[in-house]
C-alpha cells in the first residue's frame, strides 16, 4: 500500500468514522443476542402427584424432566414449587458453566446447603 493509498484509506474512515463503529456495534450485538438465544436456558416447576417437579428448557426444549429430588434415596418429590426451582436454577447454572461433560449432578451436602426438605 502506498502513501497515497494509506491517505486515501485515512480520509475515508475519518468521514465515515460514527457509520463504521455503528455497524461494528450492531455486528457485536447482533452476534451477542445469537449466542445468548442459542444457548437460551429456562426453568419451569410443575405440579406432580403429592408435590413438585421441575423442567430445564434448553432452546424452548425440555432437556432435563425431574420429577422427583436428585441425590437422594427414593423418590420424593419437592415440597414446594420454590425448591424445585432452587434446584433447577442450581442444574441450569451447571449447564451453563459446562463442566463434567454431560449432565450435572446434583449432591446431598448440595441439598442441604440449600435447605431441601428430603
Amino acid at each position: 500500500m502506498n502513501l497515497s493509498q494509506m491517505m486515501l484509506m485515512m480520509q475515508i474512515i475519518k468521514k465515515y468514522w460514527a457509520y463504521i463503529l455503528l455497524v461494528f456495534a450492531l455486528t457485536f450485538l447482533g452476534y451477542q443476542k445469537f449466542i445468548k438465544q442459542e444457548n437460551a436456558i429456562e426453568v419451569k416447576a410443575f405440579k406432580v402427584q403429592n408435590g413438585w417437579g421441575y423442567d430445564v428448557y434448553r432452546n424452548n426444549k425440555v432437556y432435563i424432566h425431574q420429577t422427583i429430588i436428585p441425590a437422594i434415596e427414593g423418590r420424593k418429590e419437592f415440597v414446594s414449587q420454590e425448591q424445585a426451582i432452587i434446584i433447577g436454577n442450581l442444574v441450569a447454572k451447571k449447564l451453563n458453566q459446562g463442566k463434567g461433560g454431560g449432565l450435572p449432578q446434583i449432591t446431598v451436602e448440595e441439598l442441604d446447603s440449600l435447605k431441601i426438605t428430603k
